[in-house]
């Protein structure tokens, strides 16, 4: 006998500021990196700005939608 699945309502997310202010945040980060290594002066500073605008920005607002 097939066991009926539940309809799992989705509630809605109320938008507190914490989902607006914290990548108002990081995203500066993410462009002064990649204008420091068009201009030279580090490497490895826009290396980790391009990485924290690529991957690890989008995976922080993921995180704080799914919670």
């Amino acid at each position: 006998m097939l066991k009926r699945r539940r309809h799992i309502s989705h509630k809605k997310q109320r938008f507190f500021w914490q989902n607006f202010v914290y990548p108002l945040i990081i995203i500066p980060y993410a462009f002064w990196g990649i204008y420091l290594y068009e201009n030279g002066i580090n490497w490895l500073s826009g290396i980790l700005g391009f990485a924290l605008f690529i991957i690890i920005l989008p995976a922080i607002i993921v995180f704080w939608r799914v919670k």
